[in-house]
């Protein structure tokens, strides 16, 4: 809730009918003033590039609907960025596998 806000029924349709909250046994803020708008996700991770920031936001939704799939995610540009690229390498080789960009080790 503290990176992507409190959900509302809008954010994840079906929200209010789940059991726990229909039965008042979880509370929800529901007055906005009870609100708090979530932080920029940018200030959260100052280190991401604006396709890195799009994905996490992408990745973040509270509907499953509207949240990326993970095949949409890994073709995101910004898994093309150098630095990532250079950490994907250096990950994968750490671990003495291939990455999908490489040759394999022999």
């Amino acid at each position: 809730c503290e990176l992507i806000g409190i959900p509302t029924d809008s954010s994840l349709p079906g929200l209010m009918d789940l059991p726990l909250i229909a039965e008042n046994k979880i509370r929800l803020p529901l007055a906005a003033d009870e609100i708090a708008p979530p932080p920029e996700l940018g200030t959260i991770v100052p280190e991401l590039s604006e396709d890195g920031l799009e994905l996490l936001t992408q990745m973040l939704k509270y509907n499953p609907l509207e949240r990326v799939s993970a095949a949409a995610a890994r073709r995101s540009s910004y898994f093309e960025e150098p630095s990532v690229i250079a950490l994907q390498s250096s990950f994968t080789q750490s671990l003495n596998v291939s990455s999908p960009t490489t040759a394999p080790n022999p």
